[in-house]
């Protein structure tokens, strides 16, 4: 019996995308490149929580177009919990959340 999306682990390879404001985009200054600041991933709301949304189940425009005027970073997960975070599913099929490990046992 295969798991359902919602059973499924989260993998360190898996991509997940998370909406950036202007603010919370950085630029190397060697080649111009811009990328997420790591301010991007632990901000959240009362719970310390960010959502990201799994690459595989949906797709940039579909969150551009739920949050105009948004960038959308993609981010491996292990990228992730390389910064002490770790990266959960939450019952809306496509919504993860990003979680400080000490949370984890709540």
């Amino acid at each position: 019996m295969t798991a359902s999306r919602q059973e499924a682990p989260v993998n360190d390879n898996d991509t997940v995308m998370r909406r950036v404001s202007r603010t919370e985009i950085t630029s190397h200054e060697d080649d111009g490149t811009i990328r997420p600041s790591s301010d991007a991933f632990m901000q959240g709301g009362p719970e310390g929580n960010v959502s990201v949304y799994l690459a595989s189940e949906t797709t940039p425009e579909q969150i551009t177009r739920i949050y105009p005027g948004m960038y959308v970073a993609l981010v491996e997960v292990g990228v992730i919990r390389e910064m002490g975070l770790d990266v959960e599913r939450e019952p809306i099929a496509t919504v993860l959340k990003v979680k400080r490990k000490e949370q984890l046992d709540d």
